[in-house]
């Protein structure tokens, strides 16, 4: 190579540049996301399903390890649609682990936009957590005022917590609700 470009040395270097570039890409095109287990009520998420633990089916977590920007925002919008998809029956939180992405282009906070967007219409909430690398770039473009602070958790054990708590709340509105009829129709008779 190096003899191919010697007459003109600047051919080289630019023909140098636009393959580090695309080795980049390609290798920051698909980073890790991961999908974790967590059995009901535990704040602890784990790689490994044990069949005689029962995961959680209304709860999963996802990391993401790598940036988040204009080459893979649509690979990580794929595998969260893909998450979802597999899980949509019961699933209604998501707890993305945010502390392996260092920093988030334009691209990749309308990905995220569009995602918190869509799926609180359809039931499911996203939640991030271990945010404090990206706290101030969050909290910078304004993503943090538009969807709330209580999306964002500084450990993936307060998440959790969170969570379980929704949950729980949600439960007891539901008994209450149908204490509330069985005495409405107790009452009409």
């Amino acid at each position: 190579m190096t003899l191919t470009f010697a007459p003109h040395l600047e051919n080289g270097i630019a023909f140098g540049i636009i393959l580090s570039l695309g080795l980049f890409l390609y290798r920051t095109m698909e980073p890790n996301f991961t999908e974790l287990s967590v059995e009901h009520g535990s704040i602890i998420a784990s790689r490994f399903a044990d069949e005689s633990v029962e995961a959680s089916q209304s709860v999963k977590v996802a990391k993401w390890s790598g940036s988040l920007y204009f080459a893979n925002a649509a690979y990580f919008e794929t595998k969260l649609l893909e998450l979802i998809a597999k899980n949509n029956d019961e699933l209604q939180y998501v707890i993305v682990d945010v502390a392996s992405i260092v920093q988030v282009d334009a691209s990749g906070e309308q990905v995220l936009s569009n995602l918190v967007e869509s799926c609180s219409s359809s039931g499911v909430e996203i939640l991030f957590a271990r945010t404090e690398r990206l706290e101030a770039e969050l909290f910078r473009s304004g993503f943090k005022k538009r969807y709330g602070e209580n999306r964002f958790f500084d450990l993936r054990a307060d998440a959790l917590k969170y969570v379980w708590q929704e949950l729980e709340n949600i439960e007891k509105e539901k008994d209450e609700a149908q204490v509330e009829d069985i005495d409405d129709t107790s009452e009409s008779n």
